[in-house]
C-alpha cells in the first residue's frame, strides 16, 4: 500500500480510500472515508472534515472475487 499527499493527488470523487490526519493527537488517525469534491466524509467522525485536514490517502485494496 502506498500513501499518496493530497498536496499531489486526491482520489477521484466518491472512491472510497484509506484517509490519515492529525485530529489532535500525537500520531496520525486513519479511517475509511471518501472525498466528494469539497470535503471529506470519513466514517469514524460526525461531521464533514475539511480538506485541509486529511494529509494523505491510500487506495483500498478490491475484494478478491471467487471463480465459479
Amino acid at each position: 500500500m502506498k500513501w499518496v499527499d493530497t498536496n499531489d493527488e486526491m482520489p477521484a470523487v466518491g472512491r472510497r480510500v484509506l484517509c490519515a490526519m492529525y485530529a489532535e493527537t500525537e500520531h496520525p488517525y486513519w479511517a475509511g472515508g471518501f472525498f466528494d469534491g469539497e470535503y471529506w466524509i470519513i466514517d469514524d467522525v460526525q461531521q464533514l472534515v475539511d480538506k485541509k485536514r486529511i494529509q494523505f490517502w491510500a487506495p483500498v485494496a478490491q475484494i478478491p472475487r471467487r471463480e465459479r
